[in-house]
């Protein structure tokens, strides 16, 4: 399969200028990819977010074969455009290049779950349905009588806004990262401590401690242990 390039014009424009856009574009059809990075990282200096730009990156490195930083900037583009088929098809790819599975964070947990129950709403949201659901329940509570269902509307607003002020809490304690080198997970913060696997470049980690120079983290599999790796970048 090869990977899917394409040149979001308008956006580029906007961020970059017409003459950076054409710099860029050239520079990757000749192969120098390094240059093309250049170009565009100029432009994530004006707008971080821009998921044209991130793409096109992702798409640079990958011909550079530095998959775990292909991985990274396919990963963001997710985050500010979770639908981006292009990047989806790139990210499995890359990940697949690196050795990786498909997916990241398998499985069910406390986390995972309140990810689905939330669905990604914006806190403004949640907030606006917590404020209708609670005020119907009022409403039958008062005018209709009918208990149950005054509770089961009151019971899920309340739940709504919980889920906000719990994801706010992780998110602020809880950092996802990729990993840019290959690092062992050991048992405890000591060198000398035994290793419990070898975590590949480019893998995603979430980490839930910090002791001096080591992190306690979890990865993809939901295995726990320490690394000493500082080569990594911030899912932000």
């Amino acid at each position: 399969m090869r990977i899917k390039f394409v040149f979001v014009f308008l956006t580029l424009v906007y961020c970059c200028g017409s003459q950076s856009l054409e710099e860029g574009i050239l520079k990757y059809k000749e192969n120098n990819f390094s240059s093309a990075i250049e170009i565009w990282m100029a432009c994530l200096k004006k707008n971080p977010k821009d998921d044209a730009v991130l793409y096109n990156i992702g798409n640079a490195y990958y011909q550079l074969k530095n998959y775990p930083e292909a991985i990274y900037y396919f990963q963001q583009v997710l985050r500010y455009n979770p639908s981006h088929e292009d990047a989806i098809h790139n990210l499995k790819l890359s990940r697949s290049a690196a050795g990786l599975d498909d997916f990241e964070f398998k499985g069910w947990n406390s986390y995972s779950l309140l990810k689905i129950f939330k669905g990604g709403i914006d806190p403004f949201y949640t907030m606006l349905i917590y404020s209708m659901l609670t005020s119907v329940g009022l409403w039958i509570l008062v005018r209709k009588k009918w208990k149950i269902l005054a509770a089961f509307c009151i019971t899920l607003g309340i739940l709504f806004l919980s889920s906000t002020i719990i994801q706010k809490f992780i998110s602020k304690h809880s950092s996802e990262y990729i990993l840019m080198q290959i690092c062992p997970l050991k048992r405890s913060p000591d060198d000398m401590s035994e290793s419990i696997q070898e975590l590949k470049a480019g893998e995603q980690i979430r980490i839930i401690d910090q002791i001096e120079d080591w992190s306690k983290i979890q990865n993809s599999t939901f295995d726990e242990g320490w690394i000493n790796c500082t080569v990594r970048k911030i899912m932000d």
